[in-house]
């Protein structure tokens, strides 16, 4: 499913959350709206991985410039190990496929 569905349906869910919270103040007859609004969080987080992952250095770069122009102090967190499987049982799961 492309990126832009899952951030629609997210949207509409948590706008359904919200007009059902105001046009009722949090009356329990229409409670079961506010379950559709609870979808959204879990999606958004998912994009907020998915686009940690997929982002480009150069973006990376792009980004901590701005935040730099406007004083913002910013640290970028440096990748070790990347190019071996060194990573939290990564070792270990190829040393077992080796035995």
């Amino acid at each position: 499913m492309p990126s832009s569905v899952l951030q629609i349906i997210a949207m509409v869910s948590m706008l359904i959350d919200h007009v059902a919270y105001i046009q009722t103040y949090g009356n329990a007859h229409v409670i079961f709206l506010n379950y559709i609004g609870r979808i959204a969080m879990p999606i958004f987080c998912f994009q907020i991985v998915i686009g940690y992952k997929k982002t480009k250095k150069v973006q990376i770069m792009k980004f901590y410039d701005i935040l730099k122009k406007n004083g913002i102090n910013v640290t970028i967190r440096r990748e070790f190990g990347s190019g071996v499987d060194a990573a939290c049982g990564q070792l270990r799961a190829n040393s077992n496929k080796e035995a």
